[in-house]
């Protein structure tokens, strides 16, 4: 499950609004504005700024704070919320990449509230006021896992699980990511671009993990992948059958994946190549998948080419007609990768993308992107998915 567009808690809002207003005040004040001019018969005398180095106290100050979490990089960005004689409080958001090597995809660790000004002719952090009680600063990212939660870093992922997560569903993860993430990169992974260690946070509840990512979860869904990271709901996940849950894992996966080259594209493209890989992780352990639903859907006229147009949902409700829409994706994306290969998807994407369509795509527009991919109509390609799905069916 893929989740697309952020919906940031309120909380955050009222900080933005509060950094904003502050950025406000001492815009007025003079106080970080330019050069103020000098009256006439006067030369103006350029005062060095007293703060200068402040991005680098900052970042000094959240690397020893956080070295718990053994940070690979830390990134901070500072907003400015007031400036008193010889001191400057900002609002220091912070993330970091962890494990080895290429490290995972930045995760924020939170925002605090640092007060600046020289010791000993260097700029340092001198008060943390985050809990002072004079800010609203909600937890977020790391910060929003509870205490003695796991970080689990190896050679080829990161898991961070919360501390009644057991040690044999770390592993499994763990284990999975080894396994197929070499390969999902080989097929998905854009010329150039870099192969992060995947991040996976395992959570009691989606609203741990709304916390940890700033955004509404699929309470429907076990797991979900937004921003390069994945979720899941640890002891729903634990609970299903090990294939169907390892499966599970490899479509969140895909997702890191093959972000690239579906961005841009309908949700058909952007699942359907997900639910594909899931499929095929299945059938390599010996299930079956049901591919009888979406075979029985096609032979009473499934609407492929509505789905298809869908930038962002699918205008369909219920549990089938979703289940429907991911397969119908699936299908299509395996003819079109049975067809053209991995070029062939790549330029599927790549001419989706040169639409640059955030509502609807047109027929016309769908119709195009497929010919540039497999040099065939629409509706060449899925009749060939028509067809495969009624085999696999039997």
């Amino acid at each position: 499950m893929h989740r697309r567009g952020p919906s940031r808690p309120d909380p955050i809002v009222r900080v933005a609004a509060l950094v904003a207003l502050a950025l406000t005040a001492c815009a007025c004040a003079g106080s970080g504005g330019g050069d103020t001019p000098s009256p006439p018969g006067t030369h103006a005398v350029r005062v060095e700024n007293p703060f200068a180095g402040a991005h680098a106290a900052a970042v000094r100050y959240m690397r020893r704070r956080e070295a718990r979490f053994h940070p690979a990089r830390v990134r901070v960005e500072l907003s400015v919320m007031s400036r008193k004689g010889r001191t400057e409080t900002v609002l220091a958001s912070t993330s970091v990449s962890l494990g080895g090597g290429p490290g995972t995809v930045f995760t924020d660790v939170g925002r605090r509230a640092l007060v600046l000004g020289r010791r000993g002719g260097r700029l340092r952090v001198v008060a943390d006021l985050t809990n002072s009680g004079r800010y609203s600063l909600p937890p977020e990212g790391l910060a929003a896992m509870p205490r003695r939660s796991r970080i689990v870093a190896g050679r080829r992922s990161v898991v961070v699980a919360e501390p009644d997560v057991p040690a044999a569903s770390r592993a499994e993860v763990a284990a999975v990511v080894a396994d197929v993430m070499p390969g999902l990169n080989a097929h998905y992974l854009l010329p150039g671009a870099r192969a992060h260690v995947p991040l996976v946070y395992m959570t009691d509840s989606w609203s741990t993990a709304e916390q940890v990512a700033g955004v509404e979860m699929p309470q429907e869904a076990i797991g979900a992948e937004y921003d390069g990271v994945v979720y899941l709901r640890a002891g729903e996940w634990a609970g299903e059958d090990e294939v169907e849950r390892d499966a599970l894992l490899v479509h969140e996966l895909t997702h890191v994946a093959s972000a690239g080259i579906v961005a841009g594209g309908p949700l058909s493209l952007i699942e359907g190549v997900a639910r594909y890989e899931e499929q095929r992780y299945v059938a390599s352990r010996g299930v079956h998948w049901p591919y009888r639903y979406i075979a029985d859907a096609y032979r009473t006229g499934y609407p492929s080419l509505e789905r298809w147009r869908w930038s962002n949902g699918w205008g369909v409700h219920g549990t089938l007609p979703t289940w429907l829409a991911y397969e119908d994706g699936a299908a299509i994306v395996g003819a079109v990768i049975r067809d053209g290969g991995d070029a062939g998807l790549r330029r599927l994407g790549a001419a989706f993308r040169r639409d640059g369509v955030s509502g609807l795509f047109t027929t016309t527009q769908v119709g195009r992107a497929f010919r540039a991919a497999v040099g065939r109509p629409f509706a060449v390609v899925a009749a060939q998915a028509r067809a495969a799905m009624r085999a696999a069916a039997g």
